[in-house]
């Protein structure tokens, strides 16, 4: 090992070490690897998907996105690798399960009266301070670009490949307010409770696909199908999931399902629009 890696090295370590003294001892460190990963895939997974090409000359010129999958589809089985946003929901769903059984100050939700009120306010507080700041640095951005003589057309590119990765962001905070339903949901079913919404979401891609072309119902899905790891996180927190048997034949099963899926009913192989 030469000297700059073992000083490489070292330097991760403290820093690793220095996350790990500031890090509270009652924070469960897999849930945070697990959405640090997910952070990670999802960013990886957008510039996989995302490249900006330039069109015309001088004062003419513009940029536009293109996904170098349409002309690169060998890395399209990457695409499996970096959806990762299930694994944010799944987090989510635990995590919310956790903070509302203990409620705001370690008192059970409910009580006092208002106490669901206050624990949505502060986590749906922790959820928009992040998308703030970035609206107002790109805010800041936008309008330095646009003195400078960028064009419209530009700007709405780079504008919406900023913002268009934050629709996930309404679903989940949908998703926490209806924690309450949902912890209901599988103190009475368990995990089992993740084959409703699974249920619609395969009726809905019947009725859409089918004869009747009803794409609209399309929408339901953006629900429905992040419901499936939220409540699925939900039942972990509840303490589903103790075992390896039990995820071991979910995560083959659900391989083996997307695999028929794209092999036999028409689903697109990339995992991204």
């Amino acid at each position: 090992m030469t000297a700059a890696l073992r000083t490489g090295v070292g330097r991760i370590s403290k820093l690793a070490g220095q996350l790990d003294a500031a890090t509270p001892r009652h924070r469960d460190r897999v849930v945070d690897a697990l959405r640090a990963l997910a952070i990670a895939g999802v960013i990886l997974g957008h510039w996989l998907v995302t490249a900006l090409v330039a069109t015309g000359h001088g004062s003419g010129s513009a940029i536009h996105d293109a996904s170098p999958l349409s002309t690169l589809p060998a890395l399209t089985p990457l695409s499996w690798v970096f959806q990762t946003l299930a694994i944010f929901f799944l987090v989510g769903g635990y995590s919310a399960a956790k903070s509302y059984r203990a409620g705001p100050g370690g008192r059970p939700p409910g009580t006092p009266r208002g106490n669901y009120r206050a624990w949505l306010i502060k986590r749906l507080t922790r959820l928009s301070r992040p998308v703030t700041v970035l609206a107002v640095i790109w805010t800041l951005v936008v309008t330095v670009l646009f003195d400078a003589g960028v064009s419209w057309s530009t700007l709405h590119v780079l504008v919406t490949l900023v913002l268009d990765p934050l629709w996930f962001l309404g679903v989940f905070a949908l998703l926490t307010a209806a924690t309450p339903v949902a912890v209901g949901l599988v103190r009475r079913l368990g995990a089992a409770a993740a084959l409703v919404p699974l249920t619609v979401v395969a009726w809905v891609d019947l009725l859409r696909f089918g004869p009747g072309h009803l794409a609209w119902l399309g929408w339901v899905n953006v629900l429905a199908g992040w419901l499936v790891p939220y409540l699925l996180g939900i039942a972990w927190a509840r303490g589903s999931f103790a075992g390896r048997k039990v995820p071991a034949l979910m995560l083959g099963g659900g391989v083996a399902a997307t695999a028929a899926l794209i092999v036999w009913a028409g689903y697109p192989a990339s995992m991204v629009g």
